[in-house]
């Protein structure tokens, strides 16, 4: 027990971050079952509308444009100048009360009103996509207006579990995460098993956000309720204090979207599917890595924003390096385990059902520099959590330039010189960006808290 517990601490697993990787991880364990239960339960044609299907869906992101993140930051300044009185009431500064019941009301009315707009486009994109497209051998209509219902449920919760952590109840907010996961999975395993079809999908997510919603209001209903009569005497300005910020969050994060999400088609022209798939599939656990590492800081965000909120820049700087070590070296040991798998199929030609698993990823040199990538893009994670805490992001400019870059680098590069043209540009452009990134990191650092002391 005492080995345990020294382990825990040099690697700084709470109980949050122990949730939020523990959610992560069965997540990517269960998508293997997933994909297994698919490939027996599904046709096809009909495996193809199902992640198809999913990759509509993730248009909800576009509706949400960063709010998530900003909630959290947001509610935790403001909770920095108060304090619980017991489990559900907050006593302090009047002015944060009020911000704090503005906020939520913010929120409330952003979510509602965006959320008609998600379901709406949803249904329309899917039907004007899936009519052109259309088989008479698979019913798809009505399964996916019931998955666009649950995609908007479940975009509906997400601020509240936004608003907990904000809240500084971490631990609770990452525990709700984990157990929807699981509630997921498994739904979704037994409705596949049950030959549910396409069906299994949105019943699975609309069970889960229902399951999400019952636990939210189970063990948080008195502080909604203390919220709710909270008299606003202040409002928080959208125009003048949230949209400054968010936009360049969206920035950042759509140029992110658009590179990944460019490899494979790209790859798929030419150089055929096996080694898009390659890329797919390499993609999919490379990606899983870094959210497991990234939980780490992820999770102290509303402690970053409290220091930040009371000017304490010494204990801000002393958790955040912390931080950084801990989940770097989470980042590359399971980058290291990552690789020592793939080398250790391919060695043992291990296979199942008949397939050979090694086939499944890239080559050693590709899949070497995309793995380099990974942990520098952790870092990269690191330093713009550290800023944008401070409400501001300095790095959105630099991400719309690298999205450009790499844009570029996947057309010209890859149509050139197929899968190494794409990932050595990819490689060559996070390696030259980290030094000038640094560098804002370090100066901004330095500016912001030397005029706000």
């Amino acid at each position: 027990m005492f080995i345990f517990k020294r382990v825990f601490s040099f690697f700084g697993l709470d109980q949050a971050i122990f949730f939020a990787t523990t959610a992560n991880g069965i997540s990517a364990i269960g998508n293997v079952v997933s994909i297994i239960l698919i490939l027996k339960n599904l046709s096809i044609l009909e495996q193809g509308y199902y992640y198809t299907f999913l990759s509509i869906a993730a248009i909800q992101s576009f509706f949400e444009m960063g709010l998530n993140g900003i909630i959290v930051q947001y509610v935790a300044y403001e909770k920095a100048q108060l304090h619980w009185q017991d489990q559900f009431r907050l006593f302090g500064n009047i002015k944060s009360l009020s911000r704090l019941k503005s906020l939520f009301l913010f929120f409330k009315k952003w979510y509602s009103i965006f959320g008609i707009l998600l379901l709406l486009s949803l249904i329309t994109v899917g039907y004007l996509f899936f009519t052109r497209y259309d088989n008479d051998n698979v019913q798809w209509f009505w399964p996916w207006v019931f998955l666009c219902s649950s995609v908007t449920v479940s975009f509906c919760l997400s601020p509240i579990l936004a608003f907990i952590q904000g809240l500084g109840l971490v631990k609770e907010a990452t525990r709700i995460v984990l157990f929807q996961t699981i509630f997921r999975l498994s739904t979704l395993w037994i409705f596949l098993f049950l030959d549910f079809k396409l069906y299994s999908l949105s019943i699975s997510s609309l069970v889960a956000s229902v399951f999400v919603l019952s636990l939210i209001f189970a063990k948080f209903k008195k502080i909604w309720f203390f919220i709710s009569e909270i008299v606003v005497t202040e409002k928080i300005n959208y125009k003048n204090e949230i949209l400054p910020y968010q936009w360049r969050i969206a920035v950042s994060w759509i140029s992110g979207f658009f590179i990944f999400q460019l490899f494979n088609p790209v790859l798929f022209v030419v150089e055929g599917p096996v080694i898009a798939g390659q890329m797919g599939m390499t993609l999919s656990v490379l990606n899983g890595i870094l959210s497991v590492s990234t939980a780490w800081i992820s999770t102290r965000i509303p402690l970053f924003s409290t220091h930040i909120a009371n000017l304490n820049y010494q204990e801000l700087d002393i958790s955040f390096k912390r931080t950084l070590y801990q989940s770097t070296i989470v980042n590359i040991g399971c980058l290291l385990i990552f690789f020592f798998i793939v080398y250790f199929l391919r060695v043992s030609n291990f296979t199942y059902l008949g397939r050979a698993f090694s086939e499944r990823f890239l080559d050693y040199f590709p899949l070497s520099l995309m793995m380099l990538t990974i942990v520098i893009n952790h870092i990269i994670a690191c330093f713009a959590t550290y800023l944008r805490c401070h409400k501001r992001d300095p790095f959105f400019i630099y991400s719309f330039i690298t999205a450009v870059l790499n844009l570029l680098s996947t057309l010209i590069l890859g149509q050139q010189f197929g899968l190494l043209g794409l990932t050595v540009g990819y490689f060559l452009i996070v390696l030259i960006s980290f030094p000038v990134l640094y560098a804002v990191y370090k100066k901004k650092k330095y500016e912001w808290h030397l005029t706000e002391i």
